[in-house]
């Protein structure tokens, strides 16, 4: 049976243990040889490599978990504290700068939209 490298990363892998144990079984060609030992470090590092990149990945989803989690805790907290300094000092109050909040503008969105 004839190997073709195919375009995904299985494929390669597949295709470099196959070549490598072929290479291997064959006694007394010393390029044969040579190929099987370049070609068996090279499958090493590719599995490694593979196993930290398939970590990492793990690593990135659970911190883009724990990112979106804690973001949306915070606009809601966040939302609450300008609603409290609001209430406290008027919605467009120039105090509310001392806080870092716009003072709302008058004459914003005052419902939805009806078409005429």
């Amino acid at each position: 049976m004839a190997i073709r490298i195919g375009r995904s990363f299985a494929d390669l892998i597949n295709a470099l243990e196959q070549i490598t144990a072929g290479l291997k079984s064959v006694t007394g060609d010393a390029k044969q040889k040579s190929y099987a030992m370049e070609l068996a470090k090279y499958l090493s590092a590719l599995r490694t490599l593979d196993e930290k990149q398939e970590k990492a990945k793990a690593e990135l989803h659970k911190l883009s978990k724990d990112l979106k989690k804690n973001e949306t805790e915070v606009r809601l907290l966040l939302g609450k504290a300008v609603s409290y300094l609001e209430s406290e000092y008027g919605k467009s109050s120039p105090e509310l700068q001392k806080y870092g909040v716009a003072r709302r503008q008058p004459g914003g969105k005052k419902g939805p939209r009806v078409k005429a």
